[in-house]
């Protein structure tokens, strides 16, 4: 299967630890449902997202694969996997159940200790597939692993992936706009020194799916030169730093459950993903931080 680390984008904005039980999970937005079987709940920790049960020992592990069709995935698959704290190998032939769906056993090294983890891979014919393992200490293995892996299998619906009404409202809102910041510090003492530093944010989102990105920050400062603690009008040392950077790259807006993202791609393969609200102003915020929402005139 896929490396573990790269999960699906969607599980990183779910808060599973308070989810029902075998509560359906659907999201227009990357065309896919499914439903946590019961008694399954967790959420991210450090680079996966994991899953535990209330008397099942192990893990179920979600993750996203990009395999086009299942014979692909399955030689992926009988390579092994090996990751920090991970040392899988096959423990026999993955299985080609359908077109669409590779199954089979790892047994190996997790995290110190003799594992065994069942793994199921699902090809997605509209994009990018979805991989489930559910992991334990081998001791305590069973068929239940198997059924539980299954169960979430089973209920997977891949579909056109469509913007949701959220979407929809976030992409009218912002698509064709610049969102800038701006923000100013200042600071003096009684020797008569003082600092001072102005930041200045903005991004251009074209409606063509591109983006333009600047940066620039100034930041000043003067020490001064006290006599008995008060000023003397003299300055001893000054300077001014400056940062600036330029960048481009392409966008997009999605959103699951009540949450919608921006997410920039740079051109230099960076990743940048804000959380969108409003504030009490109506201004648009990104991770909470405020930005003017105001024309943009054209996108070079």
């Amino acid at each position: 299967m896929s490396n573990l680390k790269r999960l699906i984008v969607l599980f990183l904005i779910l808060n599973l630890s308070t989810m029902e039980a075998q509560q359906k999970i659907d999201l227009p937005d990357f065309g896919l449902s499914f439903t946590i079987p019961e008694g399954w709940t967790g959420g991210e920790q450090d680079d996966y997202i994991v899953l535990g049960h209330q008397s099942i020992p192990g893990l179920m592990v979600l993750s996203e694969n990009s395999s086009a069709d299942a014979k692909s995935l399955k030689q992926l698959a009988m390579q092994g996997l090996r990751d920090s704290g991970i040392d899988f190998q096959p423990k026999e032939e993955f299985n080609l159940i359908s077109d669409s769906r590779v199954e089979g056993i790892y047994e190996g090294n997790f995290n110190g200790s003799q594992a065994t983890a069942y793994a199921i891979g699902l090809i997605n014919g509209y994009g990018k597939g979805m991989n489930i393992m559910v992991i334990t200490e081998t001791s305590v293995y069973s068929e239940q692993h198997q059924n539980e892996a299954r169960k979430l299998a089973n209920s997977v619906k891949f579909y056109q992936a469509k913007d949701s009404d959220a979407t929809l409202q976030w992409k009218a809102k912002i698509t064709g706009r610049q969102l800038k910041y701006m923000n100013t510090d200042s600071n003096s003492d009684s020797s008569g020194g003082f600092s001072s530093t102005s930041t200045t944010r903005i991004i251009n989102l074209c409606t063509n799916g591109q983006f333009t990105y600047y940066f620039n920050s100034d930041s000043s400062y003067a020490v001064g030169d006290p006599v008995d603690g008060m000023s003397t009008g003299n300055q001893i040392g000054s300077g001014v730093l400056e940062s600036t950077n330029e960048n481009t790259g392409s966008y997009k807006i999605y959103s699951a459950g009540r949450t919608s993202y921006l997410e920039l791609n740079f051109a230099d393969d960076t990743v940048k993903e804000f959380e969108l609200g409003t504030d009490r102003e109506d201004f648009i915020t990104l991770d909470g931080t405020r930005y003017f929402n105001v024309d943009l005139e054209g996108c070079d």
